[in-house]
Formats: structure tokens, sequence, C-alpha cells
């Protein structure tokens, strides 16, 4: 009789499992199928009709785990698989979830705030989407939740005080939300479990909280660029004594630097550039031997050739660079550029073998290039510009052969006083991955060797203006089959413009102003079919403008000024369809402007003036609707003035001075609102315009 009851129980127990166990199947199910309902499209078919389907436990479907035992959803990971649509409010049903990773993908709408129902969950993942609207608050109920990554979206508002409730909350990642604003919240210090807190590229301003210093585990910390302002704590080593990556450029940072660094022993990334720090450097940070990255300065170069910096709030750091933090042995990176660091550069002794990426330029440091760099086998960025280093470039610097980026501009360096050949150049040529020499403003005093050819393999940008370079271009420019802009104006260069130039078919810039080159322009720069500028203006050129230049489709920028050109100007020059600008003054250009020339849309400037240009200004040129600039001064032009210019409503300055231009001046030239500077003076012009 026990034992028939006793088989009685075990079967009801069971069955009640059964019933419980196959309706909360059903709620799981349910939850997956909603949110497959809210999925716009789905270009890899991830969880298409052949997979997500009610025919197979959703235990199988893609992207499903389950646990052992119930056949509950425990992790749901659609990560990388193109998804479009809004997350559904069901996914708050599976209340078994422990990880949800969504990240990767191309969701929009608001994070729905049932996800704060998923009390078992641990990991949340909707990383770099397109979310929008407010972070829940109703996260702080995920009391299990370790691991918060909402990065890469459009999310807006403020970092809701709650999420500093979560106890267990390790690693916290809200940067690349550029709409989330306000402070800090202090709830964050109250979490000792938090090890990394990412929030870079937000509009947080305010100070750093100091609650934040209780965070006894932190190992990462990157609030980079935003508006955060106020000082660095005195004492943040002692608040976070495991900190390893601390990021706070791009700020609105002040006052001294902390003198104490040392207690951050595991410092391997140290990066406060772009801020408004003032004082000296602390010798403290020397003593920090796990250290790679150390930005002290500013490296933000964003331009299409990287030459000039942009620059934003600046660190003022003065006094000598310490000399420990030149040994440190470990760094990989050294940036203290744009400060005001003097004192010379060690000239021995100079210890960093590891080093791959140094940042000096725009400082105040004297002496020579330390011959002992060339030790640093792996570096790839070498900025020293735009500062009072003198002597010749090392030729060991030729040694490097990871080399990639060299800027040694604005200084005072010069080429080997025993050769004139600039002989450093040769050696820079067994630098194989070399793409950027920039060297202007240096007084070199020194013929380009033709060993300028041996860069063949890699050099991009040759950037050398004001260097007092002599002699000839060398025809083995010719071999610099990647070069894309060539810069050597300002120097004092003679002879023609090499026939070989046609081999540097990647060009995209070349300028030779204000040299003393003659000759012809040769045919053979027609084969540089990439070039968007070309500017040869104050040498002594001569003869004519190619007319194969009307191929030059790519070609922005024309200046070939104050030359002896003596031709008629080709007849679709100034139409080209990407031309900008066309300055082909000062010479002795003949023949007429044609009267049926195509109007262009991009071209704002036009300077033909004082060359010996005949016929009448065509009244088409009306057409030309970005035309901000015309002069047509110093000619032979007759005629009237077209009415149609009055059509240029962006025409800034119209000169058109010294012709033989007869008839009344047109009174449609004052609805010109835009016009500041108009010179119609030394013509044969009746009228009056005001």
């Amino acid at each position: 009789m026990f034992q028939k009851k006793k088989f009685i129980y075990l079967y009801l127990l069971f069955g009640l499992q059964f019933v419980y166990s196959s309706s909360t199947n059903f709620t799981d199910q349910s939850a997956l199928l909603a949110f497959k309902s809210a999925i716009s499209n789905d270009p890899e078919n991830s969880i298409s009709d052949t997979n997500w389907t009610s025919s197979k436990p959703f235990c199988h479907w893609n992207g499903v785990s389950c646990g052992k035992r119930g056949l509950r959803v425990r992790a749901l990971n659609l990560s990388f698989m193109a998804l479009e649509g809004s997350i559904s409010p069901h996914l708050g049903n599976l209340s078994f979830l422990t990880s949800l990773d969504l990240g990767n993908n191309s969701f929009h709408g608001g994070i729905p705030g049932e996800i704060g129902r998923l009390h078992r969950l641990r990991i949340l993942i909707l990383r770099f989407n397109n979310l929008e609207g407010h972070i829940p608050p109703s996260f702080c109920h995920c009391q299990k939740l370790q691991f918060l990554s909402l990065e890469g979206n459009r999310l807006s508002g403020g970092i809701p005080e709650e999420i500093g409730w979560l106890p267990r909350l390790g690693a916290l990642y809200l940067n690349s939300n550029k709409f989330i604003s306000g402070g800090i919240p202090s709830s964050l210090g109250n979490r000792s479990t938090l090890q990394i807190l990412s929030l870079r590229e937000m509009k947080l301003e305010g100070s750093i909280p100091p609650s934040l210093l209780n965070l006894s585990s932190l190992v990462s910390l990157d609030l980079t660029r935003n508006a955060i302002t106020g000082n660095l704590p005195v004492n943040l080593c002692h608040g976070w004594p495991r900190i390893q990556v601390l990021h706070l450029a791009f700020n609105q940072l002040g006052g001294h630097l902390p003198s104490n660094f040392s207690g951050c022993k595991d410092l391997v990334s140290l990066s406060l550039g772009y801020n408004s720090f003032e004082g000296t450097i602390s010798s403290e940070i020397g003593t920090l031997q796990k250290l790679q990255v150390l930005n002290l300065g500013g490296n933000n170069l964003t331009l299409k050739f990287p030459l000039l910096r942009n620059h934003r709030e600046m660190n003022t750091l003065s006094g000598d660079i310490p000399r420990n933090i030149l040994n440190i042995s470990s760094l990989e990176m050294l940036s203290l550029m744009q400060n005001s660091l003097s004192g010379n550069l060690q000239s021995d002794g100079l210890s960093l073998p590891n080093l791959e990426m140094l940042f000096l330029g725009d400082n105040k440091l004297r002496g020579n290039i330390p011959s002992s760099l060339s030790n640093s086998s792996n570096l790839v960025h070498i900025d020293v510009a735009t500062n009072f280093l003198t002597g010749p470039i090392p030729l060991n610097l030729g040694n490097l052969q990871h080399l990639r980026y060299l800027a040694l501009h604005r200084n005072h360096l010069t080429g080997d006083p025993g050769s004139p050949e600039l002989s450093f150049l040769t050696a820079l040529s067994n630098c194989r991955s070399l793409e950027t020499l920039i060297l202007h403003s240096n007084p070199l005093k020194g013929r380009i060797p033709e060993s300028i050819g041996n860069f063949s393999s890699s050099l991009r940008i040759f950037y050398a203006p004001d260097c007092q370079l002599q002699g000839h271009i060398p025809s083995a420019i010719g071999s610099l089959k990647k070069l894309a802009l060539l810069e050597l104006s300002g120097n004092d260069l003679t002879g023609n413009i090499p026939l070989t130039i046609e081999g540097v078919e990647m060009l995209q810039e070349f300028h030779v102003n204000d040299n003393k080159l003659g000759g012809l322009i040769p045919e053979e720069i027609c084969y540089l079919r990439q070039l968007t500028e070309l500017t040869f203006q104050n040498n002594k050129i001569s003869g004519s403008i190619p007319a194969c230049f009307e191929d030059f489709s790519h070609l922005q920028i024309l200046s070939l000024s104050s030359n002896r050109l003596r031709s008629s100007i080709p007849p679709n020059l100034w139409t080209l369809k990407s031309l900008r600008s066309l300055n082909l003054s000062f010479n002795s250009l003949t023949g007429y402007l044609p009267l049926n020339v195509k109007s262009s849309l991009v071209l704002e400037r036009i300077d033909f003036s004082s060359n010996h240009i005949t016929g009448t200004i065509p009244s088409t040129i009306g057409d030309f609707e970005s035309l901000t600039f015309l002069s047509l001064s110093r000619n032979s032009i007759h005629g009237h003035i077209p009415d149609k210019l009055s059509k240029l409503k962006g025409l800034d300055s119209l000169d058109l001075s010294y012709n033989n231009i007869s008839g009344s001046i047109p009174k449609s030239l004052e609805t010109l609102h835009s016009l500041k500077h108009l010179n119609l003076s030394f013509n044969q012009l009746s009228g009056e315009i005001s």
C-alpha cells in the first residue's frame, strides 16, 4: 500500500513539473518569436523561418543557448548578424536569461525598460547599433549584472544614478554615445567591484566625482573626448592602486599634474593630452616600469595629408623632459608634443628599445637629434617638428627598417656639411617602409640625390618647401610610383621639369612654386591622371600650356601664374568638372576666351590678369554659379560687360580694369550683394554703379 501511494505521489510530482516546464518553455518560445517579429531585415537569414521555427525546439535555434535542466533560455547571442529592427520588450519574459548579446547590428529605437525584469542577467551587450533614447533606470533591478556595454549608439540624456546601484558591476562601456551629457554620477563610486569604466566620446561635463576614488579595483578609466573640467585628484594612485589604463585626453582638465605617480605601479597607458595642464612633468612617471603609452601632448593629424595639426585645448607643460622618462624600456608610444618643453634631447644613453611612436613636436627643444635614436629599432613614427633642433640629420636614421613617418620640419637642421648632396636622403632610402617625409623650413642647402628613386616601393609624401634646395629635380623622381604629394616650393631649384615625371603615376599634388625652373611644361606630365593640384607659379617656365591638360578630370587647383607662357588658353581647360581654382595670371598668353564655353558648377576662382588676351567676355561666365573671384584685368579685352554677370550671386571680387571694354556699366551689378571688390577702371565705360 505504501509503495502504491509513493508511486502516485511521484507521478503527480513529475506531472506537475512537466506542466510547469511546458508552460515556461512556451513563455520563452513566445518571447523569442515576438523578438523575431520586430526584425525588419535579416540579410543573412540568421533567424529566418527555416531557422527560428516552432517546428523544432527553440534551444536549437541559431544564437539560443539553454540550460542543461529545465530547457530555459540562458543566453541569446545574435551579434554581428546585420539584423535591423527594434528590440522587442518581450525579451523581458526570458526570466532565466544570464547573457544577452545583440551587438554590432542595426537595431534602432529605444532600449526596452523590460530588460530590467531579467533578474538573472549577468552580461548585456547592445553595442554598435543605432539605438536612441535614454538608458533605462530599470537596469538597476538586474542585480547580478556584471558586464554592461551600450557603446557606439545614439543614446541621449544623462547616465542614470541607478547604474551605480548594481552591486556586481565590473565593466561599464557607454563610450561613443555623443548625445549623452551631464555629469558622471557619483553613485558609480559605490561599486567596489567596478574594474572598467569607459565613457569616452560623449558630452560629459563637470569634474571627476571624488567618490570615484573609492573604486579600489579600477583597472581602466577612459574619459577621452568629453568636457571634463577641474584638476586631477592628487591622490589618484592611492584611490586606484591597480590602475593600468588612464585615458583623459581631449578634455578641459587643468592645474598641475600629480607628482606621486609612482604609486600607480601597474600603469600601462597614461594619456592626458589636449587638456590645459601646466607646470613640469614629474620624474616619478619615469619610475613606471610597465608603462607602454605616455601621452602628455597632442597627436591629432586629421588632414588628407597630415602636415598640420588641429588645435583644441593644449597643455603648457614646461621645463626639461625628465631623463628617466627617456629610459623607460617598456615604452611603445611617447607623446609630449605641443607643450613648452625645453632643454636638449639626450645625445647618448637614450634607452627606449620598444619605442614605436615618438611625438615631441611643437616644443622648445634644442640641440641635435640624438644618434642613439636609431637604437629604437621598432620606431614607426617620429615627429620632432617645430623645435629649435640644429645640426645635420643623422645618417643612422636609415637603420630604422620599420619607419613609416618622419617629420623634421620647422627646425634648423642641415644636410651633411661635407657633401653637396643631401646624403641623409640616401641613408633614409634604406627605410623601405617610409611613406611620409616632411622636411620643410630647414636650411638643408643641398641637392636632392638621384638615390631618391630608391624610395620607389613606399614613399607617398615628400614635403620639402623652403629648404634652400639647389640643383635640378633629379630624373630618378620618376621611380616614385606611389608618390601622392610632391611639394618643393620656395627653394632654389633650376633646370627643367624632368621628362621622367610621367612615372609618378599616382601623384595627386605637385607643387614647385617660387623656384627658378625653366624650359617647357613637358607633355609627359599629362600621364598624371590622378592630379588634383598642380602649381608652378613664379618660375621661368615658357612655351604653351599642353592641350592635354583638358584631360585632368580630377584637377581642382591649377596655378601657372608668373611664368613666361605664350600660348593661347586651351578652350576647355577652365570647364574641367572638378576645377575650383584657375590662375594663369602674369604670363604672355594670347587668343580670346571662347564665347560658347561650357559652364562650371564648381569653379570658384578665375585669374587671367596681366596677359595679352583679346576678344570679348563670354556671357556664359554668368552661369558659373560657384564663382567668387574673377580677374581679367590688364589684357586687351573689348566689347561690353555681360548682364549675365549679375547671376554670380556669390561673387566677392570682380576686376576688369585696364582693358578696352566699352558701353554702359550694367545696373544689374548692383544686385551682387556679396561683392566687396569691384575695379572697372581704365576702360571706356560710362554710367555709374552704387
